[in-house]
């Protein structure tokens, strides 16, 4: 109609108010897009990359960073020269650094059991090297009484094992010697460390947040547990989630990047993983600082912090400190043992479950991941007599029997996990990567007993 045609003509230039009126009661939808576009493509999933250095390096320069147990744990764990240059870096970093009431509990509340379990790292190690070297002391005893090899051949065979034994023994004394604290001092004392991190922070710990509040908090922290959702639903006290509500409460977080430091960042309850690879923090984690104003979450271990600070120009960090760092992290992340990684196996052929043993298997053979059709290969399955729906569940039940007999850690990542790249059927499945390390020294005949 010509009115018709006459309104929309006019709509660009000098329309009437109730031309307008009519307008935007017709097209809402389209106004709003007219109003709100100019987003990128990425913008708004930023869990699904890699952050870029100078985005890093940006948010550790402006943001508010936020410091977990763990780091401050770390300076129980390490040899005094890595001791000290952590300390010095969180000095540098204290006028920016809030410190939640749940760490501050969990940090005072574990700092005795850190120092027992790592001189019980190092007196595992000892015993080790002295069952090795006993182990080495018989191999040559059997070679002489049974005459295996000429004398001279056994001599230099002797004279080796004798070096690599006391190259051993060296090793564990070093260890130990670079170790300086003494549980029994701790228990019930100010110790000096603790001492020197009340002074870095003093000022920074935030006050305890009033019972309902906290209470509230538990319940959220037992629905993400349950529903597996970040951060930290591995684990077992909810603590993670926690001290992250604290924050989260902060005022100060508002138009600022968030930086977590927290060696925990490094596992799955808090990155967003694609085919066994940690990316960024998971989504949720982004909603909940968007909820809030913030711009920005930053996720960084220990290693990154030193990294990050040798950018920024604080250059009192050495390449052994970061090495100590990296061994850190690598011992405290929970993986599977070989043990329990046979045990597994053993138990999956046992069963009758031979289809799952043997895509772990191939995975692990495959650098720790397998498609959908090379599954389907493996298992004599295909898509029209069976789906892969619950695949994993014969493993999941096994692993936690595992953990239930102390051969597995309840934080182990999952033996067996199904990947998506979006809503539907699983892409395939992966494997943690030290399964591929385990099935190079698998013995046949040891799983078939």
């Amino acid at each position: 109609r010509e009115p018709h045609r006459g309104a929309a003509g006019r709509a660009g230039a000098s329309a009437d108010p109730l031309t307008l009126l009519w307008l935007v009661s017709i097209f809402p939808k389209g106004v709003e897009r007219a109003v709100t576009m100019g987003a990128t493509l990425t913008e708004g999933f930023e869990y699904y990359f890699r952050p870029t250095v100078q985005r890093v390096d940006s948010a550790f320069r402006d943001g508010l960073l936020v410091i977990d147990t763990n780091i401050l744990l770390n300076v129980m764990r390490y040899s005094p020269p890595a001791r000290e240059e952590l300390l010095r870096v969180l000095e540098w970093i204290s006028d920016r650094v809030v410190i939640p009431h749940q760490v501050a509990r969990e940090y005072n509340r574990n700092r005795v059991k850190v120092v027992t379990d790592r001189r019980k790292e190092l007196s595992d190690v000892a015993d080790e090297i002295d069952e090795l070297r006993a182990n080495i002391r018989r191999v040559v005893g059997k070679l002489r009484d049974r005459r295996l090899l000429h004398g001279e051949e056994l001599s230099v065979f002797d004279a080796s094992a004798g070096a690599f034994s006391a190259s051993l023994q060296d090793a564990s004394s070093s260890a130990s010697g670079q170790y300086d604290l003494d549980p029994a001092r701790l228990v019930g004392s100010m110790d000096e460390l603790t001492k020197k991190l009340s002074e870095i922070f003093s000022g920074r710990v935030l006050d305890p947040s009033p019972e309902d509040v906290v209470e509230n908090d538990r319940r959220e922290a037992a629905r993400r547990k349950e529903e597996k959702l970040a951060p930290g639903y591995k684990d077992q006290a909810g603590g993670d989630y926690l001290w992250w509500a604290e924050v989260l409460r902060l005022p100060e977080i508002s138009g600022l990047p968030l930086v977590v430091i927290s060696d925990d960042a490094a596992k799955g309850d808090w990155r967003f993983e694609e085919h066994g690879i940690s990316i960024g923090p998971q989504e949720i984690l982004f909603e909940d600082v968007r909820r809030v104003d913030g711009t920005d979450l930053i996720l960084l271990t220990t290693r990154d912090l030193f990294e990050v600070a040798r950018r920024a120009g604080f250059g009192q960090v050495s390449d052994a400190t970061i090495e100590e760092s990296e061994k850190v992290i690598s011992e405290r992340r929970s993986e599977w043992s070989e043990k329990a990684y046979r045990e597994l196996l053993r138990t999956l052929y046992a069963e009758g479950y031979d289809s799952r043993a043997d895509v772990i298997r191939a995975a692990a053979s495959a650098g720790g991941y397998l498609e959908r059709s090379q599954i389907y290969e493996i298992a004599g399955l295909n898509e029209e007599n069976r789906s892969l729906r619950r695949f994993a569940t014969p493993v999941m039940r096994i692993s936690l029997a595992l953990v239930n007999h102390g051969v597995l850690s309840e934080d182990a990542p999952d033996a067996l996990k199904a990947e998506y790249s979006g809503p539907g059927k699983a892409e395939g499945y992966s494997v943690p990567w030290e399964f591929g390390g385990f099935e190079r020294n698998i013995d046949e005949d040891e799983l078939a007993g």
